[in-house]
């Protein structure tokens, strides 16, 4: 008599067979490996620290391991700056993983332009790898430490959008902005025979229940 054989997957040892998830997990290369590329915005900053008198002069520094990546233009006579494209807001950042990751991330310092004297520190912040290697295109606030001798005071927030691919120009991600506006503005069909709106030459009739 012919006995039906049972194939089944070994539990343990060298000859254990891993299931598809397995195999999927173990294809994965960790996130320290490979390439990193992305396109980084710096968006904003709010509640700076006044650097001269009343106010300040500020821009942003980027930096990896110590090496400048990236450096805005200054913005002036305000603590509450919002970069353009004009003022150098976007860079492309193109680094080995494993460089970005054993730095840590990337070092962005706010600092004070001064035409005659030195540059002082308004604050910086150390934003992790995983927002550069994930690049989601979200829109994200980070707060800024004070430099040394102001570790009391209260050095505000930076603003930075990472993402995979090139950031619209400001002319036209504001054209697509004030177009969604409209859009949510205009009612659906359904609004518009329930409020018996006038479109054109056609007037919606108000229902009755």
């Amino acid at each position: 008599e012919a006995v039906e054989q049972v194939a089944r997957k070994p539990e343990s040892g060298k000859d254990a067979v891993p299931d598809a998830e397995d195999m999927t997990e173990i294809k994965s290369p960790p996130p320290q490996q490979g390439d990193v590329d992305a396109f980084v915005k710096i968006v904003s900053c709010r509640g700076l620290l006044v650097g001269d008198f009343r106010s300040s002069d500020p821009y942003v520094k980027v930096y990896l391991d110590g090496k400048v990546l990236h450096e805005t233009k200054h913005i002036k006579e305000t603590l509450n700056p919002v970069f353009k494209d004009k003022d150098k807001a976007c860079f492309k950042l193109s680094v080995k993983a494993q460089e970005l990751f054993g730095s840590g991330g990337l070092l962005f310092k706010v600092k004070d332009w001064d035409r005659t004297g030195v540059n002082d520190e308004l604050g910086s912040v150390m934003i992790p790898a995983e927002t550069f290697s994930k690049a989601t295109g979200e829109v994200e606030e980070f707060k800024l430490t004070p430099p040394k001798g102001k570790e009391k005071k209260d050095a505000g927030y930076i603003t930075v959008c990472c993402g995979k691919e090139e950031f619209k120009p400001d002319e036209e991600a504001a054209a697509d902005t004030e177009l969604a506006k409209t859009n949510e503005e205009v009612p659906i069909l359904g609004e518009v025979a329930e409020r018996g709106i006038v479109i054109g030459e056609v007037e919606a009739v108000e229902q009755v229940a």
